[in-house]
């Protein structure tokens, strides 16, 4: 029995790599980290056991949020949140902010239509240094902001 729950697992996640590898293509310019899975991948074991295992270790960079790799995808934020790293919205995807408190530590890029709308929130750009972090947005892309104050 389990043989056959690993083998629907791979077969169901063996589907979702022709929609990430179209994600990696569009932006593939301004992504240049090493993916998440191969740092991992050439290790005999995790350095860390339970799930501890699954912090990414920060000599290696940070993570990516990465909206829109899925067709219609929306990620909808209201209350308190913090993004410790870059974003990308491309394709058809969306970040939508409402009554929100967002604090942001990376790059943002939008990219193919992706849309960043905020109204009525507090975002914050946490930067060490003026130049640290940069807003990239092409391809009929959009930022919006209204009522919202931000902090950089």
């Amino acid at each position: 029995m389990s043989y056959l729950t690993v083998f629907l697992l791979l077969v169901s996640v063996s589907s979702y790599q022709s929609v990430f590898n179209n994600a990696m293509d569009t932006f593939s310019n301004q992504y240049t980290e090493k993916p998440y899975t191969v740092h991992y991948a050439e290790q005999n074991q995790l350095e860390i056991g339970g799930l501890a295992a699954l912090h990414r270790d920060p000599r290696w960079g940070k993570d990516s949020l990465v909206i829109g790799d899925t067709p219609g995808e929306t990620l909808f934020i209201n209350g308190i949140y913090d993004i410790p790293m870059d974003i990308y919205i491309v394709n058809d995807g969306v970040m939508l902010l409402r009554n929100a408190n967002l604090s942001i530590k990376g790059n943002i890029t939008l990219a193919n239509q992706g849309i960043f709308d905020c109204d009525s929130s507090e975002v914050h750009f946490l930067q060490d240094y003026i130049y640290h972090f940069a807003m990239f947005i092409a391809d009929s892309s959009a930022f919006i902001m209204r009522n919202t104050t931000t902090t950089f």
